[in-house]
């Protein structure tokens, strides 16, 4: 019995409990505080607008210490970070796109803004006349549908690095520590969040641990309530300060400034923590309700794409979107830094491409044009000289010389054998007749015998004019002396006897074996022709007296004369072609060769001229289009950086199709002034080289050195030798100089690589403004809260074994075992009285 007592007494004092679980079906059920976070504290645009993107840059990427130095860089040592995050936070209106609770409209305007650990967070609660909400039904569409926009585009360095939104649901009148419990949900999704009500009931002490105190900053205790509010107080006393989103009453304790906060609170804060772990008492309440979400996940449907995106840019989320993109790169220095570069970088190459257009290449081509116009005009006024020359001696060879031939022709030359076969036959017949029987009259025969003798001797003298004709021609010749003195147009004559070509002349009797042969042969059938002339005057004084003819003699003088003119009409001729013609056809050759090489000269220097005009066209084309567009954008460019200008202005300058058929043009341009100048690199050398041909023409010319002489041409008198080299080091020069390729250089890949740069740098960011589906994945996601059931789970402790189930127990077990006597009875007295004494022992040692 005994044991049985002393067990049953050890079991009360273990303080049984037991747990039941009910679950109970309501018709509504109240529906939680939401809170929602975005995970980046922090709008780029107003951070700027503020001038406080710098600080909050610093303080959350600087590797270094921060202290009161630092901060009074910023001005910032009696900055809140209370006032901080609420000057700068993304503002409910924002974040909230759409809402609806219950199948009905809501707004921003049902959130109140509320300062977590997390930072500025907006709070969905109670109905506007302060009544907590209710649902009375399940699923996403009766609960609470949001469309959030957590504005990416302007997220900027911050405590968080995550994008997308927290949330939390909890009760009303509790501290939400979205920071530790909150859920992460993420951009891109339509995230559905499922409740289930658990309501827990704990035991006090002994049987269990739950309690309550009275909270210096809260109304209502919770477990998050009492951390918070001992944290505050403990704080307090060291820093004088709390923390942004710590309670206050009546603003004491005041919000830490950054200085109280990097100087006092960070290097104690491990101290600080450790006292609320160590001393700060929070029991679990007596009384919990705890929400259990279920999270999943969808993706939005492409069908919904389009009229997701017409709802979002319906209203000023473009505008907004548009500035913090603007406002983004312009104050994230790195970003900055970079467009900077490549804009500083631009200009300097446009720069110098400009002064390569305006400048360099211009004049480059100017001073070429008027330098090959001065070559030009030099060279051919030469050469022209040198063609006028060349007529005025071919005119004096062919009237002062030829014409004189041409008169000896008609005069003599041509009649001293001119019909020598019908003379043979004439005279023939003639001494016949003089030797015959039949002419008895002396008289007659007399006659006929002068006859015969006056025509031999009428020949023999034609044989010396032609002699002597001869003689005169070959005279002038070889002595180029002129027979004749015709005026070449306005010449004067006294001109005529030093434009003749005597070497020219000289070497036309001499230039060949055919010349020689036959300048040397003709005289000797003009001797011929005569000797055989005066046989024939011989014979016919032989015949006369003798009254004989000798046929075989007569036959053999017929035949030396036959030969002898034959000869010498082959031998005139010869003379005339090889040594008379020939000095025409070499004065008039020269006149061709002098023409020919001033045609190469000037195709030369008019390919020269084409190319520099063609090129300086292009060039004042592309000074007046892309080189304008260029110098234009070139100056929006720097007053972006000035901040006179946006960049999506200068992004659809930069990207728009002028600038790339600008680039095109350019490229053309270069690609056609290395050609060309190449070209023109290469004429200036076919054009010496012309111009030395001419020279060489020129000075070369042995037939007019006496004509250069007289006119006291000393430039044409010159040396060829110091002429070339003077030629080619002028034009040598004038190539090395002004060669556009060595001038152009890199300048044009330079720049061009730097303007694409740029204008890849641009099209980024246009591509960055697209409000695509991209832009939605980045920025959007839907949300919905609801009751999965209307039921809730309740679980509660209660009390297994109280003081009446002892009593019971004790007295069942005296009964069966020794009956009820009076010595029990003083017994469970007794007990009752240790009992109590040990109870009350207790509770003084606890006060």
């Amino acid at each position: 019995m005994s044991y049985q007592i002393i067990d049953r007494i050890i079991y009360y004092y273990t303080w049984p409990v037991t747990v039941n679980v009910e679950v109970n079906y309501n018709k509504s059920l109240v529906f939680p505080s939401v809170t929602i976070c975005n995970q980046n504290q922090f709008r780029i645009s107003k951070a700027s607008q503020k001038g406080q993107y710098e600080l909050l840059d610093s303080l959350y990427t600087r590797t270094g210490p921060v202290n009161s130095t630092f901060l009074r860089k910023y001005q910032a040592n009696n900055l809140t970070f209370y006032k901080l995050f609420t000057s700068v936070s993304h503002q409910k209106e924002d974040l909230i796109v759409s809402c609806s609770w219950g199948g009905e409209l809501c707004g921003p305007e049902n959130f109140t803004m509320v300062i977590t650990d997390h930072g500025v967070c907006y709070t969905f609660s109670q109905e506007s006349n302060g009544d907590l909400r209710k649902a009375a039904t399940t699923g996403a569409d009766n609960g609470l549908r949001l469309l959030l926009n957590v504005e990416q585009y302007e997220y900027m360095p911050g405590p968080h690095d995550a994008a997308g939104v927290k949330i939390l649901m909890h009760n009303n009148g509790e501290f939400p520590k979205v920071h530790e419990l909150g859920l992460a949900t993420p951009t891109g999704t339509h995230a559905f969040v499922g409740l289930k009500i658990v309501s827990l009931s704990n035991l006090p002490e002994p049987r269990g641990n739950c309690s309550s105190k009275d909270l210096k900053f809260f109304p209502d205790y919770t477990p998050e309530n009492c951390e918070i509010d001992c944290f505050t107080e403990h704080l307090h006393k060291i820093c004088k300060c709390r923390l942004k989103f710590m309670p206050h009453k009546y603003g004491v304790p005041p919000v830490c400034t950054l200085q109280q906060y990097f100087e006092c609170y960070l290097p104690k804060r491990d101290e600080i923590l450790y006292h609320v772990r160590r001393y700060c008492t929070c029991p679990i309440p007596c009384n919990t309700i705890l929400y259990d979400p279920s999270v999943s996940y969808a993706s939005t449907s492409s069908y919904a794409v389009d009229s997701l995106l017409t709802k979002v840019t319906s209203g000023d989320v473009e505008s907004k979107f548009l500035h913090a993109r603007e406002v983004s790169n312009r104050v994230v220095v790195e970003r900055f830094n970079h467009t900077k570069q490549l804009i500083t970088e631009l200009a300097a190459s446009f720069t110098n491409l400009k002064r390569l257009f305006d400048e360099n290449i211009n004049d480059r081509i100017d001073k070429q044009v008027k330098l090959l116009s001065n070559f030009y005009n030099d060279t051919t006024k030469q050469a022209k000289t040198k063609q006028w020359m060349n007529k005025y001696q071919t005119y004096a060879v062919e009237k002062n010389f030829l014409r004189v031939r041409e008169a000896m022709e008609e005069r003599t030359l041509k009649y001293l054998a001119f019909d020598y076969l019908n003379f043979i036959y004439i005279i023939e017949n003639r001494l016949r007749e003089l030797a015959g029987t039949e002419l008895t009259d002396k008289t007659i025969r007399k006659f006929l015998y002068v006859m015969i003798v006056n025509s031999c001797k009428a020949n023999i003298e034609k044989g010396n004019k032609a002699m002597g004709n001869y003689t005169e021609l070959l005279g002038s010749f070889q002595n180029g002396t002129p027979i004749f003195n015709y005026k070449y147009k306005t010449t004067p004559r006294s001109h005529n006897i030093y434009i003749v070509p005597k070497p020219l002349l000289s070497r036309a009797l001499t230039h060949s074996s055919y010349a020689i042969k036959y300048t040397k042969k003709l005289p000797q059938w003009i001797k011929r022709v005569q000797d055989s002339l005066q046989m024939y005057i011989d014979l016919a004084n032989e015949t006369f007296v003798n009254h004989t003819l000798n046929e075989t003699r007569m036959a053999q003088i017929s035949e030396a004369y036959n030969k002898a003119c034959k000869n010498y009409n082959f031998a005139k001729s010869a003379f005339y072609f090889y040594s008379v013609d020939w000095s025409k056809e070499q004065v008039e050759q020269k006149e061709l060769v002098t023409s020919a090489l001033l045609e190469k000269y000037e195709n030369i220097a008019n390919d020269m001229k084409f190319n520099l005009q063609n090129l300086e066209s292009l060039l004042r084309s592309l000074q007046n289009t892309i080189m304008h567009n260029l110098t234009v954008t070139s100056r929006l460019a720097i007053d972006y950086l000035n901040a006179s200008t946006s960049k999506r202005s200068l992004a659809k300058i930069f990207t728009s199709a002028s600038i790339r058929q600008g680039i095109n043009e350019l490229k053309t341009f270069f690609i056609e002034i290395r050609a060309r100048g190449s070209t023109l690199f290469d004429s200036w050398n076919k054009l010496a080289m012309a111009s030395v041909n001419i020279w060489e023409n020129i000075l070369n010319d042995v037939d007019l050195v006496d004509y250069y002489t007289f006119l006291n041409k000393t430039e044409y008198l010159q040396d060829l030798a110091d002429v070339t080299k003077n030629i080619l080091d002028q034009h040598d020069k004038v190539r090395d100089e002004n060669d556009l390729r060595e001038l152009v250089g890199n300048t044009d890949r330079i720049f061009l690589y730097c303007l694409e740069n740029v204008i890849e740098e641009m099209a980024a960011f246009e591509e960055s403004l697209k409000m695509d589906t991209d832009f939605l994945r980045e920025n959007f996601l839907e949300l919905a809260i609801f009751y999965r059931e209307l039921s809730y789970e309740q679980i509660t402790q209660q009390v297994a074994y109280d003081i009446f189930s002892l009593f019971c127990d004790i007295g069942g077990s005296m009964g069966l075992f020794i009956g009820a006597s009076v010595l029990t009875i003083f017994e469970i007295v007794e007990f009752i009285f240790n009992q109590s004494l040990r109870i009350a022992f207790l509770q003084k040692k606890k006060k």
